[in-house]
């Protein structure tokens, strides 16, 4: 779901874990879901921040293209 939401627009926030780093790219709020504190700020910032909404959704939109059923399946055949 998480790429499904990135290729939708929607600003992601996701726990500090190896694959969500991978995933986002830099293309979102990556927190520890084990602070509250932190996930508030995440979630107080986009909703708060135009400028960041906006590159986040953005950002979103261009990483999701690197995830295409075609590519996928290219990747796949060629392995």
């Amino acid at each position: 779901m998480l790429i499904e939401s990135m290729a939708c627009g929607t600003p992601v926030i996701v726990n500090n874990i190896p694959i969500m780093e991978e995933v986002t790219a830099g293309r979102g709020l990556i927190v520890d879901f084990n602070q509250p504190d932190q996930v508030a700020d995440a979630l107080r910032s986009v909703v708060e921040d135009q400028r960041l909404h906006a590159h986040l959704s953005e950002g979103g939109l261009r990483r999701a293209q690197d995830f295409t059923f075609e590519k996928l399946t290219t990747e796949r055949l060629a392995a």
